[in-house]
């Protein structure tokens, strides 16, 4: 492991959150169910990605 991929471990141990949380504690909590809006912000997203990527969309 490089230096710089283990300072970025051991950050998620040292760094918390306003309420004290690590945030390797974020990083483990189950995401959310899926929502519509959701979706269509993730698509949105996808077609931006895809005007500057220089590939006619799927």
């Amino acid at each position: 492991m490089r230096p710089v991929q283990r300072a970025g471990l051991l950050r998620l141990l040292q760094e918390r959150d306003s309420d004290g949380t690590t945030l390797l504690n974020r990083l483990k909590k189950p995401a959310k169910g899926p929502a519509w809006s959701h979706f269509k912000n993730l698509a949105k997203h996808l077609e931006w990605v895809d005007a500057y990527s220089g590939y006619p969309p799927a």
